[in-house]
């Protein structure tokens, strides 16, 4: 490769002093973020082709210069090496005022965490300043001093705390699901802020001020340009050793430790009151650990990639990374690559950080729009696309920013444009303030939809059981589980054989006695009781005409006109006439008393049992007949093994439901109870379906509260169709009540002014 003698050094390039003791540099190239070492005789070449040069006249001056023995070819590999790493730039294009000026070799900045500019400098421009602070971090570095001397006692406690803590996990999970219910996303990034924000800028500035580092001011900065937080800006000069600098950093993590311990030893003691102050400590218990693991993670940009930078003396440890990743799949010219980093522990660190980059923003993504969509429907979508491209613009800022350092327009020049527009920027500052300030406060009276809720539990509109009301050897199961059946639909058969014979039995009795009966009313019959009559008339009658000879043959015989014998034959005839009509009258009687009326009752009531007998055995021949009570699912599992199988009465064989409909049983905490009422709109949410949300309605409330871990609860039901049947029981999840609309400051102090109103109130005298 043949290169040009006017060929010199990029002046938009930043060049740092190495740390280390080979005197060479560090130089950064801010278009492509690469980041390259040099030792000290390459540094002595690199300051001489900042300006246009011949090479034999600048070889010569470098050896006469330094001492050096510095040959024409040794300077050409340099070369070569730095137009391959793109550095160089045509040196007859540039000017006499770019020709002149040096590239700057900050000093500070190759001692700082790992970053060309200082962070503390660089949200100057994002902070927005409240009053200074050192008088007050003075006074509590002042009272926190003498607490040092009781540190093996804090750490005793926090392993209580810790071991505590992890003891009643389960506990204090089932807490925490109950309280994140009752604080919305601004409530936790309002909580988030005047807690564990607050205390680590309270603990940064007096661990600063215990080093003598100023802290000139103390304000609010946008995270991510959008959320606000408490900021304190330490003034950090070159001085500070690496020692410090760590201490600084670490303070943060000290500062969570510390409202972990108090959060947890708080939360054991007033855990059972189910106060205000007890969902204090549980949300603060959660903000801890969460924050803490999101600060110290190295993968991003916080303090935990600062401590690891500062720690390994690595100030641009992401940089160095991410080249190499880069140079892994896109492999550099020989002549470059023989100084890019190999490191494998470099290129992990680059791909593990940027897949943690890139899964947390579409997970925040994703939760953001679902809670947006959630509650604020098609506002909610608007407000999540307005998001996105606040996002882009703030890209497109940062990329416009690198187009500027490529047109030449570095620090240094930028700081002059600060400063010749320094009152204009401090006006817009100022109403910027002014109008932010003013859209917060007023935020807090726009009509907000109140919404309350808690855990759900699903239960069929229907439940019932089919026990074996007969004992017996299970013969025949007719159908399969987990199938829509209908009512009076046959499921299964118990052995019924003594039932049928007892069936049969019963209604050949009933034939037999019917029959009885029917000989019984039909006795005597009409031809023999009418001869029994006629029989009877004639004997009266011959025994009339007796009594008339007789009467007449006892005339004659007075007379003496027959005979004593004659007249005793009449006398004797109508006494044999008189017996005969006494045979025929009991012949009478005995034909019309032949059925005892008594037999016809008695068998009547036998034929009345014998008819209860047949219900009987019919019902025990039913019953050994298993059916559907009514419509529904059977969601017994495996019921086709209980064939031939012995059931004692009363064994449960099979469960039932009907899930047409499910009911839905909401634990509502009981300060809240009064926002809601009949007819309230419902969204569930399940486990099984975390992306789905269920819609119904309020349709009874339970006029009873009932304990729980977090306080008494009010039952609230809710009626849900379920014709796919998708909701099944046992299902868990949550539910949200739409309430009253109220303004969103009296939305999110309502915690506040009911422990005002009734806590406080109860501790007057």
């Amino acid at each position: 490769m043949v290169l040009q003698a006017m060929s010199i050094l990029r002046d938009d390039l930043h060049v740092f002093l190495s740390k280390d003791a080979s005197g060479g540099c560090i130089l950064t190239d801010p278009n492509v973020d690469s980041v390259y070492r040099f030792d000290e005789k390459e540094s002595i070449m690199l300051e001489a082709i900042k300006q246009p040069y011949q090479k034999t006249v600048l070889v010569a001056k470098i050896n006469s210069k330094y001492g050096l023995d510095l040959r024409i070819s040794e300077f050409d590999v340099f070369l070569e090496k730095v137009s391959g790493l793109g550095l160089l730039t045509d040196g007859t294009e540039a000017t006499p005022e770019r020709a002149s000026k040096p590239v700057q070799i900050d000093k500070s900045s190759a001692s700082n965490d790992g970053a060309s500019e200082s962070k503390e400098r660089k949200a100057e421009s994002n902070h927005w300043r409240l009053f200074n602070p050192q008088n007050l971090l003075d006074a509590a570095l002042a009272v926190a001093k003498p607490l040092g001397y009781f540190y093996y006692l804090y750490v005793a406690v926090f392993l209580f705390a810790v071991v505590t803590f992890i003891l009643k996990f389960d506990i204090y999970l089932a807490d925490l699901v109950r309280t994140r219910l009752d604080f919305s996303l601004a409530t936790h990034l309002i909580f988030t802020m005047f807690t564990v924000n607050l205390m680590t800028q309270l603990s940064r500035g007096v661990t600063a001020r215990n080093y003598g580092i100023p802290v000139p001011s103390f304000g609010i900065i946008l995270a991510f340009g959008l959320i606000p937080r408490f900021d304190a800006t330490l003034d950090i000069d070159d001085s500070l050793s690496k020692e410090h600098r760590l201490k600084i950093i670490s303070s943060s993590f000290k500062a969570r430790f510390i409202l972990f311990l108090i959060a947890v030893l708080f939360w054991v003691v007033s855990r059972h009151q189910a106060t205000l102050f007890t969902e204090f400590w549980i949300t603060l218990i959660w903000v801890s650990i969460v924050s803490f693991l999101f600060l110290a993670n190295p993968l991003i940009g916080a303090d935990g990639y600062r401590y690891l930078s500062i720690y390994f003396n690595e100030p641009r440890l992401r940089e160095n990374a991410f080249f190499a990743l880069r140079h892994t799949f896109v492999k550099p010219p020989e002549s470059v690559g023989r100084y890019v980093s190999n490191s494998l522990a470099l290129k992990l660190f680059a791909f593990l950080s940027l897949l943690f980059i890139v899964s947390f923003v579409l997970f925040i993504s994703y939760l953001v729009a679902g809670w947006l969509k959630l509650n604020y429907s098609g506002l909610g979508i608007t407000v999540f696309i307005s998001l996105v491209l606040y996002s882009f613009w703030l890209m497109k800022s940062k990329n416009r920013k690198i187009k500027m350092r490529k047109a030449g327009v570095d620090r240094v020049e930028k700081k002059e444009m600060m400063t010749r527009n320094n009152v204009g920027s401090f006006a817009s500052t100022r109403w910027l303030r002014s109008i932010f300030l003013g859209t917060f406060f007023a935020a807090f009276f726009l009509p907000y939809q109140y919404e309350t809720g808690g855990t759900a539990t699903i239960f069929p509109i229907k439940s019932l059981q089919i026990y074996a009301e007969m004992p017996g050897i299970v013969e025949n199961v007719r159908v399969e589980s987990n199938i829509w059946l209908a009512k009076g639909t046959l499921i299964a058969e118990l052995s019924n054989h003594k039932q049928l014979r007892d069936l049969g039995a019963t209604k050949q009795a009933i034939i037999k006695t019917t029959e009885d009966l029917n000989i019984l009313l039909s006795t005597p019959s009409e031809e023999e009781l009418a001869l029994a009559k006629e029989q009877l008339n004639i004997a009266q009658l011959e025994y009339k005409y007796s009594i008339a000879d007789k009467k007449r043959m006892e005339l004659l015989y007075e007379e003496g006109t027959i005979s004593l014998v004659t007249f005793l034959d009449f006398k004797e005839q109508s006494e044999v006439d008189y017996q005969e009509v006494l045979v025929r009258e009991a012949n009478l009687k005995t034909i019309e008393n032949q059925v005892n009326q008594h037999s016809i009752k008695s068998a009547k009531a036998e034929l009345m049992i014998l008819q209860q007998d047949l219900i009987f055995y019919e019902e025990q021949l039913k019953r050994t007949r298993l059916t559907m009570p009514s419509n529904g699912r059977i969601i017994t599992m495996n019921l086709g093994n209980l064939e031939n199988k012995y059931l004692e009465e009363g064994v449960l064989f099979a469960e039932i439901e009907n899930t047409d409909e499910v009911k839905v049983e909401i634990s509502v905490p009981e300060p809240d109870i009064g926002q809601i009422s009949l007819g309230s709109q419902v969204s569930l949410k399940v486990f099984f379906l975390p992306t789905d949300i269920i819609s119904g309605q309020v349709t009874s409330i339970f006029p009873q509260t009932s304990e729980s871990d977090g306080g008494n609860v009010f039952k609230v039901i809710s009626i849900i169709p379920n014709e796919e049947g998708v909701l099944q029981t046992g299902m868990t999840g949550y539910a949200k009540i739409k309430g009253k609309k109220m303004y969103m400051i009296e939305a999110f102090t309502r915690a506040l002014i009911r422990f005002v109103l009734v806590e406080t109130w109860s501790w007057l005298p």
